[in-house]
């Protein structure tokens, strides 16, 4: 692990202790067990696969802005696309398209991620845009999970639910755990980009320029 990597180990251990602590005060349902995998996949297995590449050498190409921008963009239309209730409900209908639109949703991620570590490890980099990238991700996240939370009405139709939980509870602890554990990993991940561009600075400004020598004539 190098210190480029830290925002995203800092913010898989942040997901680890939400998850944990939701674990223990709750019992999942169908809608809230399947939020909870989705989570894990996206912001606990893909920022470590995007540690360990970043371990083997990321290529120079992917550490471009652009490639940030278009992972950010894939996985919020992704997960955008996934709680529209008409495409939810016809891609969770089936065990193999559920799978598979989780897969692709754990691929976009990763893209993020790497490109988003790729990025940071340039000497040239500029935080900013990862930060605002990270922090798009958990507006979105937020604005998903409170309308879960929110919702009057049951918004997704599952196959079956949990005896001891209505359905109506099963989608606002989907809603909670989206609306806590998300946005927590990209804040804790943004703090940290924040903070070592500040030290960074504080680095440089601490550092004196260096000056010509007295009686040094310039040629």
């Amino acid at each position: 692990m190098t210190v480029k990597t830290l925002p995203a180990i800092l913010s898989v251990l942040a997901v680890i202790a939400g998850g944990l602590i939701a674990s223990a005060f709750a019992d999942f349902g169908p809608l809230s067990f399947h939020m909870a995998t989705h989570i894990a996949a996206m912001n606990v297995v893909a920022p470590l696969l995007a540690v360990l590449v970043m371990g083997l050498g990321a290529p120079h190409s992917f550490s471009s802005r652009y490639w940030l921008w278009i992972g950010a963009g894939a996985q919020l239309l992704l997960l955008v696309a996934w709680h529209m209730p008409p495409l939810h409900h016809l891609l969770a209908s089936s065990t193999v398209t559920s799978a598979i639109v989780g897969s692709v949703m754990m691929l976009a991620a990763l893209s993020f991620w790497l490109a988003l570590l790729a990025l940071l490890a340039q000497a040239e980099a500029a935080p900013w845009q990862a930060m605002l990238a990270l922090m798009l991700n958990a507006k979105v996240a937020c604005l998903l999970g409170g309308i879960l939370v929110f919702a009057p009405h049951y918004v997704y139709a599952m196959v079956s639910h949990h005896a001891a939980m209505a359905p109506l509870d099963d989608q606002q602890l989907a809603g909670l755990l989206m609306l806590a554990v998300c946005p927590l990993s990209y804040v804790v991940a943004g703090i940290a980009v924040a903070a070592q561009m500040m030290a960074r600075l504080e680095r440089e400004a601490a550092t004196p320029a260096t000056m010509p020598q007295a009686g040094t004539v310039a040629r």
